[in-house]
């Protein structure tokens, strides 16, 4: 794995931090404003703060997976030279 993160991580990385960030975004508008984003019957008690906590997470893991390949892929240049 030298010079870049490979094509299908990249992707799944992608989709995996825009899944949190849809969440993120979504609770925070039920969250602040009168509109009902969120159906009735998914609701539960503190479903925003839920969501909230569910995507920073999503989008902290994918950051983090990123994070450690590009330094992987940094020590194998690094290695190779």
């Amino acid at each position: 794995m030298s010079g870049s993160i490979p094509l299908n991580l990249q992707f799944a990385l992608m989709l995996f931090n825009g899944v949190g960030t849809l969440l993120v975004g979504i609770a925070v508008v039920d969250l602040l404003t009168p509109l009902d984003l969120v159906p009735d019957g998914w609701r539960f008690p503190f479903y925003q703060w839920t969501m909230i906590i569910v995507g920073v997470c999503m989008c902290i893991t994918a950051g983090i997976i990123r994070l450690r390949a590009l330094i992987q892929i940094n020590a194998d240049n690094h290695n190779n030279d």
